[in-house]
């Protein structure tokens, strides 16, 4: 029996190349997004369960409407080298890379490949898809990886608006603009000069001083110094009594000298 040399090689390569089981390709946020127009959302792309390394990878990305929402830039991880991205449009994009410094190695299980900016561009409803195309481990096997599909609503904000909603159309909130009030000016207080009148001081009696007496002479070094005190007015009487005495004197002395001695 002949063997076919093509089936042969096809089956040695599905034992060459076998796929690693129980890895997941993983995003986070997960789940349903939401964003407005001209905003721009992180989305993160990684994998778990990876216990063998990894030493390549090729995502697909696919926007089923690129005019409502777009993948505007990437950023990838350190380890990734080669890196190359191409962004979803008319075509299937992609994100690509490899471990060249050996940094994604077995034993971690898992690892972060990019981080998307996922743009809304227009009003509506779009779905991004994450496909696997080559997940190789670092003794070149491949993991399994499974496709994640993601809705995204563009023109509703992430956050919860307040207050119920009315009809199905859509409604814009107006932002309150809160007056803030204008503080009222303090006039500046004009520096000057302020005079304190000082108390005059009341002169304190000087008390004499009396220089004590030379033990040997008796007398007194010095003389006494007293308080000058004002002048006092003297009277008319105080200049005559003397001249009038003196009268008087001269007057018994003369009549002392006109007696007759023998008498």
């Amino acid at each position: 029996m002949r063997i076919n040399i093509v089936s042969v090689i096809i089956v040695s390569l599905c034992f060459l190349v076998t796929p690693a089981l129980g890895a997941d390709v993983i995003v986070s946020p997960a789940g349903s997004l939401s964003l407005g127009v001209g905003q721009q959302i992180p989305l993160t792309i990684g994998i778990t369960g990876a216990t063998d390394g990894i030493s390549g990878f090729h995502l697909n990305l696919e926007v089923t409407d690129p005019h409502i929402l777009d993948v505007a830039d990437v950023t990838f991880a350190e380890w990734v080298m080669l890196e190359e991205f191409v962004s979803p449009g008319t075509e299937t994009g992609h994100i690509r890379g490899v471990d060249l410094s050996q940094l994604a190695e077995p034993g971690e299980g898992s690892f972060q490949f990019a981080v998307l900016s996922l743009a809304g561009v227009a009003n509506g409803m779009a779905t991004i898809t994450i496909t696997p195309h080559i997940l190789e481990d670092d003794f070149g096997d491949l993991y399994n990886g499974s496709p994640i599909v993601i809705p995204v609503t563009v023109g509703v904000s992430a956050s919860p608006a307040s207050g119920g909603s009315g009809g199905g159309g859509s409604s814009s909130s107006t932002p309150v603009v809160t007056a803030t009030p204008t503080p009222t000016p303090t006039p500046a207080m004009t520096p000057g000069i302020t005079t304190v009148a000082t108390p005059e001081e009341t002169p304190e009696p000087v008390a004499d001083q009396v220089t004590p007496l030379d033990s040997e002479s008796g007398h007194m070094e010095d003389q006494v110094v007293s308080v000058d005190e004002p002048d006092l007015q003297k009277s008319p009487g105080g200049l005559f009594l003397p001249i009038l005495g003196s009268l008087i004197a001269l007057l018994l002395i003369g009549s002392l000298h006109g007696r007759d001695p023998e008498n």
